[in-house]
């Protein structure tokens, strides 16, 4: 009987939204402020979100980030790990999260972003809202393409 009590409780870990969360290696989230995510950052958002993405899957795609209330702030996803995610990945708490997976005429808008999680926000965000964030993201710069200057 204890034998198959732990062949159950290890197929349920294995079947838990947090089975893949070992192989995300912290230190190589968010490391520049592209919204074009690396391959574990994709694996962080597939984990993080899977239960509302269906067949969506976050490899080689832009993702917009926006957090607290309504989707206040739009953060790049340095910000997004260094300020929060990170934090939270250990205690596998991945707060309150609202998937927006873009139409094609919603990426056209947004300049090439496939997708927007907005965290942390206690309002439902509204189609309304969804779009003003989609023109928000037409005026997304990252830091790094700010501080250049020409020659």
């Amino acid at each position: 009987m204890q034998g198959i009590r732990s062949v159950l409780c290890i197929s349920l870990f294995l079947l838990s939204p947090f089975s893949g969360i070992s192989q995300v290696i912290p230190d190589s989230l968010g490391m520049d402020d592209n919204p074009l995510l690396s391959d574990m950052e994709a694996r962080y958002f597939n984990i993080q979100v899977q239960h509302y993405r269906d067949e969506f899957d976050f490899r080689g795609t832009q993702l917009g980030l926006f957090m607290e209330n309504n989707g206040k702030h739009m953060v790049n996803k340095k910000e997004y790990f260094d300020n929060w995610a990170r934090e939270h990945l250990s205690t596998k708490d991945f707060g309150q999260n609202q998937l927006f997976i873009l139409s094609a005429e919603e990426k056209e808008i947004s300049k090439g972003f496939d997708a927007i999680i907005v965290s942390w926000s206690e309002k439902k965000i509204t189609d309304k809202r969804k779009q003003q964030l989609i023109r928000k993201l037409r005026k997304f710069r990252r830091v790094s393409e700010s501080e250049q200057t020409p020659f």
